[in-house]
C-alpha cells in the first residue's frame, strides 16, 4: 500500500468511525477446551448479540460459587443418568466417546 492510499485509507477509516468509543475491551478464561461449544457456539454467540444491541446493552450475569456448584451437580446427574441409559441398552463407552470429544 502506497503512503498515499495509507491516508485516503485512514481518513475513510477515520471517517466512519468518528464516533465517541464506548466499547470496552472483554477478555474470557474459560477451562472448556477450544474446540468445546462454549468457546465456538456461546462466544460467537455472545459477540453476534452485542454487534446487534444498539450501545453492547447485552448483560451478562455472574452467578455465585454455590449456584455454578449447584448447576454443575446438575448436569453430572444428568450425565450420569444419560450416560447409564446406554449402557442399559449395551453402548458400553458412551462416556469416554463424550469425554474425548469434549478434550
Amino acid at each position: 500500500m502506497t503512503t498515499t492510499s495509507l491516508a485516503v485509507a485512514k481518513g475513510a477509516v477515520l471517517g466512519i468511525t468518528a464516533q465517541p468509543a464506548t466499547a470496552e475491551e472483554l477478555s474470557v478464561a474459560t477451562p472448556a477446551p477450544s474446540r468445546h461449544l462454549t468457546n465456538t457456539g456461546m462466544f460467537a454467540w455472545c459477540g453476534e448479540e452485542i454487534g446487534r444491541r444498539p450501545g453492547g446493552s447485552l448483560q451478562w450475569i455472574v452467578v455465585s460459587d454455590e449456584e455454578r456448584a449447584r448447576m454443575d451437580a446438575a448436569v453430572r446427574q444428568g450425565l450420569n443418568a444419560i450416560f447409564a441409559d446406554y449402557q442399559s441398552n449395551g453402548i458400553i463407552n458412551a462416556q469416554e466417546f463424550y469425554e474425548a470429544l469434549n478434550q
